[in-house]
């Protein structure tokens, strides 16, 4: 084997060396699970809207069917600011019947958080829903919630830029 051919089989080892590690990478990705209290572990949750901190000391919960479980204070603390968020935001939405779903005269209107820009900006359906969007009657009502409940307070609680994840994004 000559030299040329050394280095075109190492080329070759090497992209299949990245291959393999790319699928280690997203397999990785894939099987991210939630951290789960284990039995006799601290946990807090929200209760009657404020912290409070538990033991896991039966394995089987309602805090940790429903979700409303966290390693830290300032985990639920975020929790509730953020329920708080898609509450308010929820006050200026619309409830649009299955007969409104399949008129394609009637624009639904969302709002979604560009990563591109920085922006939060206003789109619409007409005909589709997307699981646990928060759908407005008219372009109007989706900037009066922008602008009473805060770009800031959008981004952070209901968008969550700047949590987990989606901090490299900003």
């Amino acid at each position: 084997m000559n030299k040329e051919e050394k280095i075109l089989n190492e080329i070759k080892e090497t992209r299949n060396h990245l291959r393999s590690l790319e699928l280690e990478v997203s397999s990785l990705r894939l099987n991210k699970k939630r951290w789960k209290p284990s039995l006799g572990e601290v946990y807090y949750c929200i209760n009657f809207g404020h912290v409070s901190r538990f033991i896991n000391t039966f394995g089987v919960d309602d805090n940790i069917s429903t979700g409303n479980y966290f390693q830290s204070k300032e985990e639920v603390s975020f929790e509730i600011e953020r329920l708080k968020i898609l509450e308010q935001l929820k006050s200026y939405s619309y409830s649009f019947t299955c007969k409104d779903w399949k008129d394609e005269q009637i624009l639904k209107y969302f709002i979604y958080y560009n990563y591109e820009t920085g922006t939060i900006e206003i789109g619409f359906e007409d005909n589709y829903s997307t699981g646990n969007m928060i759908y407005f009657i008219s372009e109007k009502s989706a900037k009066e919630a922008i602008a009473n409940i805060g770009f800031e307070n959008l981004k952070r609680y209901y968008f969550l830029v700047g949590k987990g994840e989606k901090k490299k994004c900003q």
